[in-house]
């Protein structure tokens, strides 16, 4: 298998602090070389959290995994965006970094009205500049008011993190409310790209997921698409890590030259990741 995982979390808890992972059941350290059966599979480290402080050398220690298994080709750091002066040094501190293509700035819980904040924008602004992309990791609620923000920063490519996290509702119904309205939004974008990630659901078939899947990628398109696996923190001891890239190139409807762009040529292209 040919794939290049674009949302692979690797943590250690001895090195950085992670305030959201004290008291979960999630391992206390966590690099590729403890996934299995990933053969063919690139990986592109996704910030996971840790203090502001500590987010250059949290990427520094990622990209040095790049002779594991699967081996981490570029990263995405965390950057603090609409923070003031702070997220100017970081985007210069982290664009010194060979490596690090990508930054986030976790938003899901931000309210409405915060992605209108002039620093905020002038900050995303900032990141196409520098040649950046820019993770956006956010709920349904917020779906069009980044597509508002998208148009604002038409220079900085922006990728949609797990379709917007949809609720765990009857798909049916799901798919007749905002978070259709908002993809559809986004996909409007030229400068938004969709990941296909962080689906997997708590229990039962990955075919609960499909309606979801479906509707984003038709959405999109497979030029303008990519798929991550959300490692460990969507991880479930009885599906193996291939799985997930499995049924999103295999049997989501996509020909298989349309796999090869979501499963790895837009990741190529859009976190410069040199084969």
């Amino acid at each position: 298998m040919r794939v290049i995982d674009t949302h692979l979390h690797c943590w250690d808890q001895s090195r950085f602090d992670y305030a959201w992972l004290h008291g979960t059941d999630l391992p206390w350290r966590f690099t590729p070389d403890d996934i299995p059966d990933a053969a063919g599979i690139r990986a592109v480290f996704m910030e996971a959290d840790c203090r502001v402080e500590q987010a250059s050398a949290e990427a520094e220690w990622a990209l040095g995994l790049g002779h594991a298994r699967p081996p981490v080709v570029a990263a995405v750091a965390h950057a603090p965006l609409g923070d003031g002066d702070s997220a100017v040094a970081a985007l210069e501190s982290l664009t010194a970094i060979p490596g690090v293509t990508g930054v986030r700035r976790l938003l899901q819980d931000e309210p409405l009205g915060f992605f209108a904040h002039e620093q905020f924008l002038a900050d995303l602004r900032a990141v196409g500049a520098a040649g950046l992309a820019f993770d956006a990791c956010v709920r349904a609620p917020q779906l069009r008011e980044l597509a508002r923000t998208a148009r604002s920063a038409p220079d900085t490519v922006i990728v949609l993190d797990h379709l917007g996290k949809p609720a765990g509702e009857d798909p049916a119904e799901a798919l007749r409310g905002e978070w259709l309205d908002g993809i559809r939004a986004l996909a409007a974008c030229d400068n938004v790209v969709l990941k296909v990630s962080g689906l997997l659901p708590p229990d039962g078939p990955l075919d609960a997921v499909r309606p979801w899947v479906l509707a984003a990628l038709e959405a999109f398109g497979p030029d303008r698409a990519v798929v991550g696996s959300d490692w460990p923190v969507s991880r479930r001891a009885d599906i193996p890590y291939p799985r997930w890239f499995e049924f999103v190139l295999d049997e989501c409807g996509l020909s298989a030259e349309e796999a090869d762009r979501v499963g790895w040529r837009n990741a190529e292209r859009i976190y410069r990741v040199v084969s």
